[in-house]
């Protein structure tokens, strides 16, 4: 077979001509030729073969050619980029899909199919990617669909739930893919997981709130003493002037409120004190489930009988290590803040004839595929609180500033703003997270995760109660540097029958105790002072009169009165208290048979 290989080029006039070949050969011959036309090679190459006829000996020429246009080699090169982008997307790290104007899925690649824990395209494309959106965002994504359609680009954080139950926080950009008249025909998404960056910010988040809070609790701590000093005085004399009036003087109501203000002040020196952890606890193992159940009457009386209160206990026990007190607080100030935001009278109009509070208790594992949605929660095994109502839930910028202290929402005079800070700061010293979960118009769940523990739970009631009110003879030592305090309790003390050495400073103190010749029964003083405190006063006399016992008074929290040395079992009087708080607590520890040293170390 004779082989060549040529090149024919075609005028410009004509190049769509027929080209015929006669070939006068016995044997075929194959002509390899490319065929140009303006620089253009419209023929790859030529097949001629030769065939002689059975009639006549003409030849007739068969072409056998193929031709590869310009659209062929489009074709081609088009298959190649489908094949290129094909394997670029299916190999992407993150989520890439299509999806249509009701938010069909039409394409989704390995990555997101992974997200939404699909092991096959089979099961999520032709369905509808809204439901796997957590309800709180879908009607965002939602309105990113929508704003595509009219030819915007979008970004959104939102969380998912998977085919398994995992949630994952996405971040995705939206933009609209088009035909060729420019029409919006699909969305094309590009999604990746931001779970880890969400957990990295919710931790940082509460770090920042914890310094705020710590902070605060400093500033708080610093000015409870002076507050409880006063507030000692103004109860104090109080107490007095209603003892003396009459019940029918036109002064008792007046006096009535004095005492009324100063509990008031009371009770936020101790929410002051419990946010800014500045309280020692007594922590003990605790069934959650108890603790909820014991004070459902209380709470159904507190939350009034325009609410409904739904209580959901787990089946089994949910034991936390927690004081009970402060856990009581947590879940009371929690319901309050619940029925306030379901009880505004411009509300009323607005809500469900019977808003519904629920309190509820579980038991969680969080752990790498857990179904929380509070991804900074430890893995482990907890015990949570929930407290939800259906009231106006908040916004974003209320949602972020909820736990500040003094931040309120309330109408002038009707809140504090201390209460969900108590409630962070119990929590956090209790060793747990809480997250509040809310939108405005669908109500808020306030969630408390606390470790589950497996010790045995302690059985009985609360301290006993405290010993009847009485008086005595016995001589006390009476130490305090505030002269306000000191005059109304050396009255107190002698309207009691006792008689009462006065000292002013520590120094005094040992002067008295070292010059009276007399018995001191007890020893009644502040702990911190100048100079010398209550403790080491104690210290000091201990030697030269054995039999004294101590009572110790103070205004500050309890890891200050710690440092200065006093033990957890000392008789500690808190201030500010009342008289009869005094006169109990200073019998008390005169009569008791044990424990008769300083308590001081």
């Amino acid at each position: 077979m004779l082989k060549t290989e040529r090149t024919v080029r075609l005028p410009a006039a004509s190049p769509w001509h027929m080209v015929w070949i006669a070939v006068a050969l016995s044997e075929a011959l194959a002509v390899p030729m490319s065929l140009l036309f303006h620089g253009r090679i419209l023929w790859d190459y030529l097949v001629t073969a030769g065939v002689l006829s059975g009639a006549a000996s003409s030849v007739c020429a068969v072409f056998i050619k193929r031709l590869i246009t310009g659209r062929e080699r489009a074709e081609s090169s088009l298959e190649e980029s489908e094949t290129f982008l094909r394997t670029v997307v299916e190999t992407a790290p993150e989520c890439v899909k299509l999806t249509d104007r009701q938010g069909m899925l039409l394409m989704m690649n390995r990555a997101g199919l992974a997200a939404l824990d699909a092991d096959s395209s089979e099961q999520v494309v032709g369905q509808c990617v809204y439901p796997f959106v957590v309800p709180e965002h879908r009607q965002a994504f939602m309105t990113v669909t929508d704003d595509v359609f009219k030819g915007q680009s979008r970004m959104l954080e939102f969380e998912i739930v998977g085919l398994k139950g995992t949630r994952r926080w996405m971040e995705t950009h939206a933009a609209p893919l088009r035909n060729r008249q420019g029409d919006p025909v699909a969305v094309l998404a590009v999604t990746r997981d931001i779970t880890a960056r969400k957990r990295v910010e919710q931790v940082e988040a509460q770090l920042r709130q914890s310094q705020k809070m710590e902070a605060i609790g400093r500033l708080a701590g610093g000015i409870v003493h002076d507050f409880n000093n006063l507030m000692t005085v103004v109860r104090g004399y109080a107490e007095i002037l209603l003892n003396r009036l009459t019940p029918g003087d036109p002064l008792r109501g007046k006096v009535e409120e004095i005492r009324k203000a100063g509990d008031r002040a009371v009770l936020l020196t101790e929410q002051l004190l419990a946010f800014s952890r500045g309280q020692v606890v007594r922590p003990v193992v605790l069934d959650l489930n108890d603790v909820v159940a014991g004070m459902r009457d209380m709470l159904r009386r507190l939350i009034g009988e325009e609410v409904e209160m739904v209580v959901v206990l787990a089946s089994e026990p949910a034991s936390v290590r927690a004081d009970r007190g402060q856990l009581e607080r947590v879940i009371l100030n929690l319901a309050v803040n619940a029925r306030d935001a379901m009880t505004r009278p411009s509300l009323s109009r607005s809500m469900d004839p019977r808003p519904v509070i629920t309190i509820g208790t579980a038991n969680v594992e969080v752990g790498g595929a857990s179904a929380t949605r509070h991804s900074a929660v430890p893995p482990g095994v907890y015990a949570r609180l929930t407290v939800s109502d259906t009231g106006v839930g908040m916004d974003e910028e209320t949602r972020a500033r909820v736990f500040e202290p003094f931040f309120t929402t309330k109408p002038k005079n009707k809140g504090t703003g201390l209460g969900l800070a108590t409630v962070h700061g119990i929590v956090q010293e209790s060793g747990g997270s809480i997250f509040v979960d809310s939108e405005s118009g669908r109500g808020t769940t306030f969630s408390i995760y606390l470790p589950r523990v497996e010790e045995a739970i302690k059985t009985g009631g609360r301290d006993a109660a405290p010993v009847g009110l009485s008086c005595g003879s016995e001589t006390v030592l009476l130490v305090e540097d505030e002269d306000t305090v000191r005059a109304l309790v050396r009255a107190a003390l002698q309207d009691g029958g006792y008689t009462v050495l006065e000292a002013r400073s520590s120094g005094e103190a040992l002067r008295i105790g070292a010059e009276h010749h007399g018995p001191i029964h007890l020893l009644l003083a502040d702990v911190v002072m100048p100079a010398m405190s209550g403790c080491q006063v104690a210290e000091r006399l201990a030697a030269s009169r054995p039999g004294m016992k101590t009572l110790y008074m103070s205004g500050y929290p309890d890891d200050v009165v710690m440092r200065h040395g006093l033990l957890r079992r000392a008789a500690l009087l808190r201030k500010p208290f009342t008289l009869a708080a005094l006169a109990r607590q200073v019998r008390k520890v005169l009569d008791a048979a044990q424990f008769t040293g300083t308590g001081a170390h």
